[in-house]
């Protein structure tokens, strides 16, 4: 209970800083666009153009740590004029940073109808940029809304533009987080040999990586597919390598979901006193 008010007490101070922190710079970028306008010299402009985008920049920042926090609200409202900004700068890369992280805001607050029209605008916005990076993140994260709501079709079209475009670019640290995405979907359609494909080909990549988090959520799945398939000695195999991996990162929520699925494995096999182990 005391660390629940500890942290309640840091969101507040975080809260109130950066809402003394965003007036405080949205009066300073009001003041050096009137300042531009005063000046012929390129010299001049050039260098209050850094400083208007180190300041807008700052801003972000913020709409992405109260993002972070909780404050949604206070986030789009920081991001709402920092994508007027970006635009009226024509700064395409920016403004489909900014209409990414509103589509994030509005998505956890539970309005994915409004965060979709945003991730939308960012596609289009993003499509034309030479940095396909963010095009990719912003396609995968599209994929992942209309997954969360059920449409499993536009989720999949959309992991497959993205993975086209990662495979094309060589995104090779976003291309095992796709292939766990499709997986997923192919859960969803019964297409366990398609989705084991698709586990497989991710485990691999993660662990070219070294990345025990991906390892673990794909082991975590491959879990699922082989207990769906009444194979529970491979599946409870699945689960104790995932379980593993998560409590050397201390990821107790994977941890804790590893444990719940070995427990109930080991009950259908009636092995009860192993299963008491994991299930406590």
């Amino acid at each position: 209970m005391k660390d629940f008010f500890q942290i309640c007490y840091i969101v507040f101070l975080l809260s109130v800083t950066f809402n003394q922190y965003f007036v405080h710079s949205q009066g300073k970028i009001d003041s050096l666009y009137v300042e531009l306008e005063k000046y012929d010299s390129d010299s001049n402009k050039a260098r209050l153009l850094i400083k208007i985008n180190e300041e807008l920049k700052a801003k972000y920042s913020i709409a992405n740590n109260l993002f972070k926090i909780g404050e949604y609200n206070k986030s789009i409202n920081i991001l709402n004029e920092l994508i007027l900004r970006y635009q009226s700068n024509k700064d395409t890369f920016n403004t489909s940073k900014a209409l990414l992280l509103l589509g994030k805001n509005y998505n956890l607050k539970g309005y994915k109808d409004s965060a979709l029209v945003y991730i939308r605008n960012a596609i289009k916005t993003s499509k034309i940029l030479d940095n396909k990076t963010i095009y990719c993140n912003i396609l995968q994260f599209c994929g992942n809304i209309y997954y969360e709501m059920g449409y499993s079709d536009s989720s999949l079209f959309y992991y497959h533009k993205a993975l086209d475009i990662s495979e094309e670019i060589r995104y090779l640290t976003f291309i095992p987080e796709l292939h766990l995405n499709i997986a997923k979907i192919h859960n969803q359609y019964f297409n366990f040999e398609q989705e084991i494909k698709y586990l497989n080909l991710a485990k691999e990549e993660f662990s070219i990586l070294g990345n025990q988090n991906g390892i673990a959520r794909c082991r975590l799945n491959l879990g699922y597919n082989l207990g769906d398939n009444g194979y529970y000695k491979e599946a409870i195999n699945e689960y104790l390598q995932s379980y593993k991996i998560f409590t050397q990162l201390n990821d107790f929520e994977n941890q804790s979901i590893a444990s719940l699925n070995i427990g109930k494995t080991y009950k259908k096999i009636e092995m009860l006193d192993s299963s008491i182990i994991y299930l406590d």
